[in-house]
């Protein structure tokens, strides 16, 4: 099961997937109350009969969720889905925005998967693209995910991209 959240602070130059970058709190607190109410509309009809064993969060960066977001969103989901056992739940995060506050949000509420969006560890690469993350960052980001207690991470990389490809993007 896949839950968008949309929000960006910027978008990158790769991104084809519908984000937002001109958002307020407001903004977000508005979402997540449509995406409850599409949860509830299909409460019994779809969710509570198939048990979920994966649940994706991801966007858009939906690590700018604040903590008290992540709460009330994991705790609709909790309420209105039946969740296997050992289910996969993943975040989707980017390395500048992991701090061990939100790490131990996502632990308190069950994720038991990261999934961090380094796409290169070339930093001129990073800056084409219009990540807002360095290479020290990724691998900084990594370590403390690991160090809060995530004992399954993935780094999400984009391989065949070179500024100095023919037909590249760039040129």
């Amino acid at each position: 099961f896949y839950i968008h959240l949309p929000f960006c602070k910027k978008k990158c130059t790769f991104c084809c997937y519908y984000s937002i970058t001109n958002y307020s709190t407001s903004k977000i607190s508005d979402y997540l109350t449509y995406l409850e109410k599409e949860i509830l509309l299909y409460k019994g009809r779809y969710i509570k009969e198939r048990e979920l064993t994966s649940i994706y969060w991801g966007g858009g960066t939906p690590t700018l969720l604040n903590c008290d977001q992540i709460n009330r969103l994991a705790k609709v989901v909790k309420d209105n889905f039946s969740i296997a056992p050992g289910a996969e739940l993943t975040f989707e995060a980017t390395p500048e925005s992991i701090t061990s506050d939100k790490l131990s949000c996502f632990l308190k509420n069950g994720f038991n998967r990261l999934s961090i969006g380094v796409q290169t560890f070339d930093d001129k690469l990073l800056k084409l693209y219009k990540r807002l993350h360095t290479r020290k960052d990724a691998i900084k980001s990594f370590y403390l995910s690991k160090h809060s207690g995530f004992s399954h991470i993935n780094i999400d990389l984009m391989f065949g991209t070179s500024i100095n490809t023919p037909n590249s993007a760039f040129n």
